[in-house]
């Protein structure tokens, strides 16, 4: 068994750490400070450690495996976050499930509306949400298909 398996699906979870990180420091925190420093540069940033998380998955596994196991994370984390805020009425939502619903995409929320901002004059919370889970879903596919395989 390759080393670096194991070692990427640790990786997988570093946005929900991150975002979670970021969602729970209080304002005055010096780590939200340097989110708020320039958000657009760390959610481009970590498209990018998205495109190369692709990329190992590509190369540490067959094309169906690691395209199942490197978006797993996302899409149960997106499923998450859409049964907690699309199914669940406001009252009877579970806060636990909501936060790791909207962690998981924190780190990419600022590319995601600032691509809404440029079509629509109003935006809604799911809805930057949804576009930032869409932005991981792309670097992902184009780091995972930008590796050519024998």
């Amino acid at each position: 068994m390759n080393w670096r398996r194991p070692y990427l699906l640790i990786m997988s979870l570093v946005p929900l750490i991150a975002g979670y990180i970021i969602m729970a420091a209080s304002p005055s925190d010096s780590v939200r400070q340097i989110w708020q420093s320039a958000p657009l540069f760390w959610g481009i940033l970590f498209l990018g450690f998205w495109f190369w998380m692709a990329r190992q998955f590509r190369k540490n596994y067959s094309e169906g495996i690691g395209l199942a196991i490197g978006t797993g994370p996302i899409l149960l984390f997106l499923l998450i976050y859409v049964y907690q805020f699309q199914f669940t009425a406001p009252g009877s939502r579970n806060a636990f499930l909501g936060a790791l619903g909207s962690a998981y995409p924190q780190l990419t929320i600022s590319p995601a509306s600032r691509m809404l901002g440029v079509f629509l004059n109003q935006l809604c919370s799911n809805m930057v949400i949804s576009a930032a889970y869409l932005l991981i879903f792309l670097a992902f596919y184009f780091g995972f298909y930008s590796v050519r395989r024998d």
